[in-house]
């Protein structure tokens, strides 16, 4: 396993726990290696499972653009199956792009797809997926939120 994997790892662990989030997608930079990606998806596990004052047991999707590679992984443990399909959630978040590479393990899909704007094809991904996660009911609406953004054209009416 490579340091670059294990910070990666690390990383999206940290973003998981600083929102306190039960559903969360991330971007990893683990370029064209798929297998660097799925390796990242057992270090967060590894490292979620160690630390037992950490109950959430979150789904995640991570992925990763290379030069001509998108790799995405999406993780759902156990407790959260019942709500969510890992399955379902990556072929809702690759809707668009050409066809992929599928393989699933326990409790992951990974899909590999060769893609020529693998880094715009990234975010159209990460939106799929959000978009996917909204529909199941797993995170809220942003459009319902309370607070009201203001922006610098605002400024002037006060």
């Amino acid at each position: 396993m490579s340091k670059r994997t294990r910070k990666e790892g690390n990383k999206v662990v940290s973003l998981i726990k600083a929102n306190n989030a039960e559903f969360y997608i991330s971007t990893v930079d683990l370029k064209d290696n798929s297998d660097d990606v799925l390796t990242a998806v057992e270090v967060i596990n590894r490292i979620i499972a160690d630390q037992s004052k950490y109950k959430l047991k979150p789904a995640y999707m991570i992925i990763s653009a290379g030069k001509k590679l998108i790799t995405v992984v999406a993780y759902v443990p156990p407790e959260l199956s019942e709500r969510l399909s890992h399955d379902k959630w990556v072929h809702k978040s690759v809707i668009g792009l050409s066809e992929g590479t599928f393989d699933s393990g326990d409790g992951y899909t990974r899909v590999i797809i060769e893609d020529d704007t693998p880094f715009k094809s990234k975010d159209m991904i990460s939106g799929n997926g959000f978009a996917y996660l909204t529909k199941k009911g797993c995170i809220g609406d942003d459009e319902s939120s309370e607070d009201e953004f203001i922006g610098f054209d605002d400024l002037d009416n006060f």
